[in-house]
């Protein structure tokens, strides 16, 4: 099933029936199911400006992990609803996404799971508030998840306030020889505990910065004599838009150095870059809605919440 096939070509079991919904378990994630995954983020994404599939989604779907699977239900070949699910380490993550007045076919996905073991499901709900989503999350609490996280999308007009840096700091970018290990360690000890930044690898580092997106430029680095104590990492976004929106990625200032303004000038230089460099005329992150301290700081480089998302989970 959609294997390597247009998806005007997927078979479907009732079409001779008319448009009677039918939901396919391909057993592979081939370019067929990508196919039904764009087309949907894309209809979903025009009928209500937000897309229902997260970066993770997408980074998966270039190389597909061993479980990695796709749940699609569709009419007359249409996909109308989907979940992608990724598998890491006996944990998995579910994508969901659904037309307005669908729901995702949660149940085969979960059915399919439970036959392939795992200890605890993630699953993102994106755009929170839509009606849609609303519907998701509901389904989701019935299947005996619990909302565990609150990531909020946040945006500000661009140019913003060029905040200097505080003496004796310098800002470059990222050099693979000299930096590597210092980012490694600086990032790790930032974010102890943090569920997608905590404990990267040098393998892991090295994956994201072999991305098509990546520029070793976009990765803004700060030394205060000559020792790493910061980095401001940029990237334009994976939407659409033009120009393109310029995303503040990761940022992390060494732990001692909190509090000092560090990070709140490293921001509003990243921002700069973007406009600069990009062209950007809309920067966005994402923070979790419990790190109150972040949210001071954006705050006072004029970010607004524009969108919530929802991490669901259900232990197994």
């Amino acid at each position: 099933m959609l294997d390597s096939v247009r998806l005007g070509e997927v078979p479907c079991p009732h079409a001779t029936l008319g448009p009677v919904p039918t939901t396919l378990l391909p057993d592979t994630v081939d370019s067929g199911v990508r196919d039904a995954l764009m087309q949907l983020d894309a209809a979903v994404c025009a009928a209500t400006a937000w897309a229902p599939f997260g970066e993770g989604v997408w980074r998966d779907l270039v190389s597909p992990g061993r479980g990695s699977f796709a749940a699609l239900t569709l009419e007359q070949n249409m996909p109308l609803s989907a979940v992608y699910a990724s598998e890491s380490e006996q944990d998995w993550s579910l994508g969901l996404g659904a037309l307005p007045g669908h729901l995702p076919p949660l149940a085969e996905a979960l059915g399919k799971i439970a036959g392939l073991g795992a200890e605890l499901i993630t699953a993102w709900v994106l755009n929170s508030d839509d009606t849609t989503s609303l519907a998701i999350s509901q389904l989701l609490s019935t299947n005996g998840f619990v909302e565990a996280r609150r990531l909020l999308r946040l945006e500000v007009a661009l140019p913003v306030e060029v905040l200097s840096l505080a003496s004796g700091v310098s800002l470059r970018s990222f050099d693979e020889e000299r930096d590597t290990q210092a980012w490694l360690e600086t990032n790790n000890r930032c974010f102890v505990g943090h569920p997608e930044q905590g404990d990267w690898s040098i393998e892991k580092f090295a994956d994201r910065r072999a991305e098509a997106w990546f520029r070793s430029e976009d990765l803004l680095v700060a030394h205060l004599d000559d020792v790493f104590v910061g980095f401001c990492w940029t990237k334009t976004s994976i939407e659409t838009a033009r120009p393109p929106i310029g995303e503040i990625y990761v940022i992390g200032v060494t732990p001692e150095l909190g509090g000092q303004g560090i990070g709140s000038a490293l921001c509003s230089q990243g921002l700069a870059h973007l406009e600069k460099k990009h062209h950007s005329e809309i920067g966005m992150l994402y923070v979790d809605a419990s790190n109150e301290t972040a949210m001071k700081t954006y705050g006072k480089l004029g970010f607004n919440q524009v969108r919530e998302d929802q991490a669901w989970t259900r232990s197994l």
